[in-house]
């Protein structure tokens, strides 16, 4: 009805769950192989919550795309006799699988393949019996079945825009199609190995609000936004999930957090109390990154950069942050160094940064904090005047 959502299943063991209409941030049309070759589709109606989501499978695919319609529409007006406008739908990005399979190919996983494949090639020509070259022929086999499994799982990757929304669509064999509303999105990474830096590519990771109910089923959970894509590409998709950074001067300061050492961030336009990095004493915890560790606030959005084989960059809108901590290990202690971290939902997406100086670590906690009440308040004085009658 226009309040509950309910979902009944069963004919010798009942089960019925509910869902309340207001809490539900998305629904994801699921095609396993099977099934899609049958036509049918099963829908993932995700709400907000712990274990509050609701799998209906399975329909026929163009009652599941009126389905999922019928239920994303405002509540009241499924009665009105004209016809619904159409969505806009944009295309935005499209992975080609060439690409795909290329970064699949020049990837940290291959690297341990090969050192694999090479210490167990060694070990069978030092026996000399024909038993030891199973293991050669486990590590190829092995490697071919990592790359069919990413291949066929996460080829064919598209990326639309709809109405504001991000429409996510994967897979080979199995289909999974979702929109993600960016408000939905709590941190966002940008990512890039070090094999990759030759070649310009980084991948774009998130952190969601809710999480597919059939996960369990080997469902894909988009927290993966983006496998593999340019840096035009990627800013593009920064832009579609983070609105407040849709600038060009927010992408340059962006992209000097990402290429920059933290000393020449000031350079870019950033104020000296909107960021910090690590200490030099960090060296001897992070001695490879802690030239490029740091924190910075651009637009309302924290920065949190790390990493020196594997750049990483999150991204968390201050009004998405659950809360904020200053920590002290051992060795940090030991160092007069601490650990400065932003709370958000679990996901892939790693918000803290460490080795800043403890003093520069308690002033950085005070801004953002003062800076997440704010967003905070800002954010709910904007829901009551939308609920207010004019």
């Amino acid at each position: 009805d226009d309040d509950v959502l309910e979902v009944k299943k069963g004919i010798l063991a009942k089960s019925s769950r509910r869902a309340r209409r207001d809490r539900i941030n998305t629904i994801g049309v699921r095609r396993p192989l099977i099934p899609r070759l049958l036509g049918l589709a099963k829908l993932d109606i995700q709400a907000a919550g712990n274990d509050a989501n609701v799998v209906l499978a399975y329909l026929p695919y163009s009652v599941a795309t009126a389905v999922r319609r019928e239920i994303l529409q405002t509540p009241g007006h499924r009665d009105d006799d004209s016809e619904p406008e159409p969505q806009v739908i944009t295309r935005e990005l499209e992975v080609s699988l060439f690409r795909y399979l290329a970064s699949l190919v020049v990837s940290v996983e291959t690297v341990f393949f090969g050192a694999a494949f090479i210490a167990v090639l060694v070990g069978a020509l030092t026996a000399g019996e024909l038993a030891a070259w199973l293991g050669p022929i486990a590590v190829v086999f092995g490697y071919v079945v990592y790359l069919a499994d990413r291949f066929l799982r996460v080829g064919n990757f598209v990326i639309d825009s709809i109405e504001g929304d991000v429409r996510v669509s994967l897979g080979l064999l199995s289909t999974s199609v979702e929109t993600i509303p960016p408000a939905r999105i709590h941190a966002l990474q940008i990512s890039q190995p070090w094999p990759w830096k030759f070649l310009g590519w980084w991948r774009v990771d998130a952190n969601l609000a809710s999480s597919p109910g059939s996960a369990n089923k080997k469902t894909p959970a988009h927290t993966l936004l983006l496998p593999v894509a340019t840096t035009r590409e990627m800013a593009r998709m920064v832009e579609l999930c983070v609105p407040s950074l849709r600038d060009e001067s927010a992408m340059a300061q962006v992209t000097t957090l990402l290429q920059q050492p933290h000393a020449q961030w000031a350079e870019a336009g950033m104020e000296d109390e909107s960021h910090v990095g690590a200490s030099r004493r960090a060296r001897f915890r992070i001695p490879l990154s802690y030239g490029v560790t740091g924190s910075a606030v651009i637009r309302g959005v924290v920065a949190l950069r790390s990493g020196r084989w594997i750049t990483k960059l999150a991204l968390v809108p201050l009004a998405r942050i659950q809360s904020s901590s200053v920590s002290q290990g051992p060795w940090h202690r030991a160092l007069g160094l601490s650990v400065f971290a932003v709370e958000s939902v679990e996901g892939p997406v790693s918000t803290r940064v460490v080795g800043l100086d403890t003093k520069d670590a308690w002033r950085w906690w005070d801004t953002v904090h003062a800076l997440t009440v704010g967003a905070i308040g800002d954010t709910t004085t904007t829901r009551r005047r939308r609920r207010t009658p004019a």
